[in-house]
């Protein structure tokens, strides 16, 4: 799999990937992973513009990353995959994308009650949980990481027991 790390940004790229991920793990492309950033040339344009020399960047539908990974395996470029949110890395790996892992990066919303803080930089509503949740039963290693000299934290699904807010077992 020639994926070196894919990650939930929904500032896709900026500073925090540009200086500290793209060389901290030596990427050759960036793939941003959006479906409306993927019809949308003007903020392709935008985002490409913050992106080093020799960078490639490229954006894709969660449709078509799957089978665009799969048919480039053979090349061995180290690729940092973006996705907007939630939701995108979900119907990407629902369309057939295989992942190791997930980095939970940046994510904000406006204030709200159904808003839970999952770090300082992630938050997450019902949809976002249940999402994430379904992912890790399946197997994918989540985990909160803003930037490279940060330590990671797995995400722990609301309720399961390793959820420091979680009630104890029964006996």
């Amino acid at each position: 799999m020639p994926v070196t790390m894919a990650r939930i940004d929904q500032k896709l790229i900026h500073g925090q990937v540009t200086a500290a991920w793209v060389p901290y793990l030596s990427i050759q492309e960036i793939v941003v992973v959006d479906d409306r950033v993927a019809e949308d040339p003007i903020t392709m344009a935008i985002l490409t513009s913050g992106v080093p020399y020799p960078i490639q960047t490229r954006f894709m539908s969660e449709g078509d990353v799957a089978r665009m990974l799969v048919n480039e395996n053979a090349l061995n470029l180290r690729i940092l995959l973006i996705f907007g949110s939630v939701s995108a890395a979900g119907r990407a790996v629902a369309e057939g994308l295989a992942l190791d892992s997930l980095n939970l990066g940046n994510l904000s919303y406006l204030p709200s009650a159904d808003c839970v803080k999952l770090s300082d930089c992630f938050y997450a509503k019902p949809r976002d949980l249940a999402i994430l949740t379904a992912l890790s039963a399946a197997g994918l290693k989540i985990y909160l990481q803003s930037v490279p000299s940060d330590p990671p934290h797995p995400f722990l699904p609301p309720g399961s027991m390793a959820d420091p807010g979680a009630a104890p077992a029964a006996k």
